[in-house]
């Protein structure tokens, strides 16, 4: 695993780190892919998830696709997020459900994975939710139930948001929480380790000293403190 690792990170583009945020995030991209699931990565923003997701499709072209998504989010800008990554031509003019219907063929047909990042956006957004969150709906029914695999990639709105869903809408998860027990649920480390802090250190500065590096961790750290 290592091994690979090493060679799928020198391939990657040069805004990714290896780090230990990143690498938990990977290996859930890839138990996701290999065994055709559902995983939700969740960490605070800042910690490269984006990097990482972007690096690990680009690394896997061949198997999946990268989206990121916006807010605020509806069916029309969802779907048409899903059909730019997956390459589909589509007339602004064509409604949701007929551009949906389009995805899910496809999906049938290639099996890519998709990876979403930003995935918190899938949920209703708002304090008050008075909806069931079709989005996860057409996630865990459109292509987990398809054999489908999805990485969510996500800040922890996503679990702040559900739980509001949840209780406001009264909304079943119990799909939803098979899914992720048929997968994985992966909460990303909150603080950076000093070995973190002297990846990103070299990445930013690669003329960089050994002592200076020293110094720029020691900053980063007194800045943690």
């Amino acid at each position: 695993m290592r091994g690979y690792r090493e060679q799928r990170t020198a391939s990657a583009p040069q805004t990714y780190v290896d780090t230990s945020p990143s690498r938990p995030l990977i290996d859930g991209l890839d138990y996701a892919r290999d065994n055709h699931c559902l995983v939700v990565i969740e960490g605070h923003s800042g910690r490269g998830k984006s990097a990482g997701a972007k690096a690990w499709t680009e690394a896997n072209l061949h198997r999946a696709r990268y989206i990121t998504l916006s807010s605020p989010l509806n069916r029309s800008t969802f779907f048409g997020s899903v059909a730019a990554a997956l390459g589909l031509e589509f007339a602004e003019s064509l409604s949701s459900a007929r551009l949906q219907a389009r995805i899910e063929s496809h999906l049938r047909q290639t099996k890519f994975m998709l990876v979403i990042d930003e995935a918190q956006n899938v949920w209703p957004a708002g304090y008050k939710i008075n909806h069931d969150p079709e989005l996860v709906e057409w996630i865990t029914n459109a292509c987990c139930n398809q054999g489908i695999a999805v990485g969510l990639v996500a800040t922890k709105g996503f679990s702040i948001q559900r739980a509001r869903v949840e209780k406001q809408v009264r909304w079943n998860s119990e799909q939803l929480r098979r899914r992720v027990d048929e997968g994985q649920h992966i909460v990303l480390p909150d603080t950076p380790t000093v070995a973190d802090l002297g990846a990103y250190a070299i990445h930013m500065a690669p003329e960089a000293t050994a002592g200076m590096i020293k110094i720029l961790v020691g900053d980063a750290l007194s800045c943690e403190g």
